[in-house]
């Protein structure tokens, strides 16, 4: 069984499915996408906050500016290369950027960009991975699951724009 429960940032829901006491996918926008999405998980969904107590406060924080670093535990499954990009883009602090170029040179990829982004495209825990922190090698944004605006407020919201 899996808990989700909806938090309004002040960009919108953002929608937190979990299972004992980890956070399995969050999703940025309206709930028709989310529950597409949440299907894909293979579980029983239940409407409860039960085990998402965390990450709801720490949303509330960042929001406020009370909080630059996620400590929610997380559960992400994917491929290594998937995994290893979700794992340098985790690294990225409040206000700090980085591009596709660099996370795929980290990965000993040096000619992956691409793949990095398609990866990141993929994250399954926006803001917790803060994928929004990626930018184009020539200073373009890149894209955004939840659209190219959420991307931008969010850089503006951490002092980078």
């Amino acid at each position: 069984m899996l808990n989700y429960t909806r938090f309004e940032s002040p960009l919108g829901p953002i929608w937190l499915v979990g299972k004992g006491g980890r956070l399995l996918m969050v999703h940025l926008g309206e709930e028709e996408g989310f529950l597409k999405k949440a299907q894909r998980l293979g579980d029983e969904l239940v409407e409860s906050s039960q085990g998402l107590e965390l990450p709801l406060k720490e949303l509330d924080l960042y929001f406020s500016k009370g909080l630059e670093t996620f400590k929610t535990p997380i559960e992400v499954k994917g491929t290594s290369f998937g995994l290893g990009v979700l794992y340098e883009v985790k690294k990225l602090k409040w206000g700090e950027v980085s591009t596709y170029k660099a996370i795929a040179e980290r990965l000993g990829r040096p000619r992956a960009a691409r793949a990095v982004g398609q990866a990141l495209k993929r994250n399954p825990l926006p803001l917790f991975i803060p994928c929004h922190r990626v930018i184009g090698i020539k200073g373009g944004l890149g894209g955004y699951s939840a659209g190219l605006e959420f991307k931008i407020w969010l850089l503006k919201h951490e002092g980078v724009l």
